[in-house]
């Protein structure tokens, strides 16, 4: 459709889809064979696509629920989870086009060859494997999309009538509770894992135990990881560090203390290397900025900010890193020419988007 010339900006939209239900590690897995082939074929630009993938991927995965950092950071912060997903596709969205730009930048700087992926030699993936499948096999579109469409709108819906209800719109109590209970962030979720159930007939009955038993030991690793976050995120705030944080800011004017919440989630993710637990981390310590009356803001930019401060940086303590460079065929001196500048982009423009939002448009609710 977009055709050889605008194959970055496809690919970063596709990423950006996808990264809104899952992990940007399983977004690298299905796309990184697009952006080797079409390496392949034109013979250039390897960077430029591999970049495209974070610049989408990356960016959903920690700006727009239902992915489980922007959902728990939503939860603890007290941001309705409807305006943090409306909030995450629009600054999101922005933020990926300008993450492009320094894509392309990162690729005229930096050459990096197509080598044979590290992880047993080999140049299949399961993305290549599905597509040996008889075209009669596979889903339609409309099945395919529905697990990420069906909890986006249930969300939605959920939260457009929260605010209708608020407004005196709805004046059917049964009706009230009846959108509460369908944009409840766990029964969309559940309704999502419905659907994407449903799929499995389409894959080979052999391969269908394989299939189950990696998306359940992908989910545990979630569930740990969100866990942790939160707990420790907890543990800071009982510690006092949310405390020492506050007196520290002082009078900060309104909308540095967005810049404030990039660098204490950007200095947690640096250090210990998750996105998910640096942004549950991060607003557990953040969280009593958010119910200050004199918040110049509405508090979904807090989450947006802290969202912003998960990007940078990508190193060597990072799951991210070592998924991009073991798949890409990039060598760790690659990765840190590449991926850290690239992370530290996308950090900054969500957080200049963050910013320019919360100065437009600072009472949305």
């Amino acid at each position: 459709m977009t055709g050889e010339r605008r194959a970055a900006e496809a690919i970063a939209a596709s990423s950006f889809v996808i990264g809104i239900p899952v992990y940007f590690d399983t977004v690298f897995y299905l796309m990184v064979p697009l952006a080797r082939s079409l390496r392949r074929k034109l013979g250039k630009d390897y960077v430029l696509f591999l970049m495209a993938i974070m610049a989408g991927g990356s960016i959903a995965h920690s700006l727009v629920p239902p992915t489980p950092g922007p959902l728990q950071v939503a939860e603890i912060i007290g941001v309705d989870v409807g305006t943090m997903m409306i909030a995450g596709l629009a600054i999101g969205g922005c933020s990926s086009v300008f993450s492009l730009i320094s894509a392309r930048i990162i690729n005229h700087l930096v050459e990096v060859p197509l080598r044979p992926i590290s992880e047993g030699g080999s140049e299949t993936s399961d993305a290549e494997i599905s597509s040996t499948t008889l075209e009669s096999r596979r889903p339609s579109l409309i099945a395919s999309v529905l697990p990420i469409v069906v909890p986006v709108a249930m969300i939605g819906t959920g939260s457009v009538g929260g605010y209708l209800s608020e407004a005196g719109m709805i004046q059917s109590a049964g009706l009230a509770r009846l959108l509460d209970f369908l944009g409840d962030k766990n029964i969309a979720i559940a309704v999502g894992a419905g659907f994407a159930m449903s799929l499995i007939r389409y894959c080979p009955a052999e391969q269908r135990k394989s299939l189950v038993n990696r998306s359940l030991s992908s989910a545990g690793n979630i569930i740990l990881i969100t866990a942790a976050g939160g707990a420790f995120g907890a543990m800071l705030y009982q510690a006092g560090i949310a405390q020492a944080v506050s007196e520290l800011a002082g009078d900060v004017p309104g909308l540095l203390l967005l810049p404030l919440a990039f660098l204490v989630t950007t200095s947690i993710r640096t250090l210990q290397g998750s996105a998910t637990i640096a942004m549950i981390t991060a607003a557990g310590v953040l969280q009593g900025f958010a119910s200050s009356e004199s918040l110049p803001f509405h508090p979904v930019y807090l989450a947006m900010a802290i969202g912003a401060g998960s990007k940078p940086i990508s190193w060597m303590t990072d799951s991210g890193f070592w998924v991009i460079t073991r798949m890409s065929g990039m060598t760790e001196s690659e990765g840190l020419r590449v991926i850290a500048p690239m992370s530290t982009a996308m950090g900054i423009s969500a957080l200049f988007f963050t910013i320019l939002f919360a100065y437009c448009f600072p009472g949305i609710s």
